[in-house]
């Protein structure tokens, strides 16, 4: 059940041709499109890891349908000046289209407001610590997202003497330059995409796909991830018992969750999901 309540903005999908695109996505082939075509449209960015466009098409496809998993890895995409950011955030937001939250400039308060008790789609761009209201800033935001990672209640205090109780069960798309760590728990929280300058070659050769295309794109990863998103549960759930030499348990279920979506979506047998997720 896709559900929303409010009236006066625009729809996140189309009923009728979300019912086809759900029938289709009974057939492998149109999965593995899908899933193609959004580890296409990541290439089209210079990454450090090998790995990171087929982790960001997982990813996308896990964000759709957020609420369901156990765990919520967070998604920092970190990089210098000029490296795509910004246009990242862009493509995200033509994928998930009216669903989507963007914003570079908020406080954690703004952010919950705003969210409310919905599964909107959560993306802060220019997360940067660049002097001291920004680093306090940065780091309330960061407090409140650990929050998301399982699911838990966080309650608050307001000003009619009423506690306010607020939930987050969000995947949530950070972008910087850098962010700061309280610890190694922190940091195994997150799964981490560096971008990497365009070479001279690629230089100001970097486009967008059109809106249209974008939205279509978003709409077939959304009817594979509902398609998927029940099986890659248990999926992610057993792959996050695997053990991978020198990787810390945390951060192996965090790369479950997009190993799962796509290992479920190709078909892959038990043996192959956790090859998916050591390559990861």
């Amino acid at each position: 059940h896709l559900l929303h309540f409010e009236s006066g903005v625009p729809a996140w999908y189309e009923h009728d041709s979300l019912v086809d695109l759900l029938g289709r996505a009974g057939e492998v082939a149109f999965r593995a499109k899908v899933v193609d075509d959004l580890i296409d449209l990541f290439r089209r960015w210079r990454w450090k890891g090998g790995q990171d466009a087929t982790i960001a098409a997982g990813l996308v496809l896990a964000t759709w349908v957020q609420a369901v998993w156990s765990w919520r890895p967070r998604i920092d995409v970190l990089g210098a000046s000029n490296t795509g950011k910004s246009m990242l955030c862009a493509a995200l937001a033509g994928i998930f289209r009216d669903l989507v939250i963007l914003t570079s400039d908020t406080t954690a308060a703004g952010l919950r407001q705003k969210i409310c008790n919905s599964a909107r789609v959560v993306i802060v761009d220019e997360v940067d610590a660049k002097n001291r209201t920004k680093v306090a800033r940065q780091r309330e935001i960061l407090e409140m997202l650990r929050s998301a990672s399982r699911g838990t209640s966080a309650i608050r205090g307001t000003g009619s003497g009423k506690a306010m109780e607020f939930t987050l069960r969000h995947l949530v798309w950070v972008a910087g330059i850098s962010l700061s760590y309280d610890d190694q728990a922190d940091r195994n929280r997150a799964v981490i995409l560096n971008l990497l300058p365009p070479t001279k070659e690629m230089a100001g050769k970097l486009r967008l796909p059109s809106p249209d295309e974008l939205r279509d794109l978003g709409q077939r990863s959304l009817a594979a991830s509902l398609w998927a998103c029940q099986e890659a549960r248990k999926t992610a759930l057993a792959l996050k018992d695997e053990r991978i030499d020198d990787v810390d348990q945390r951060l192996v279920e965090s790369y479950a969750v997009p190993a799962a979506m796509i290992a479920t979506l190709l078909g892959m047998d038990a043996e192959a999901a956790a090859g998916l997720l050591q390559t990861m």
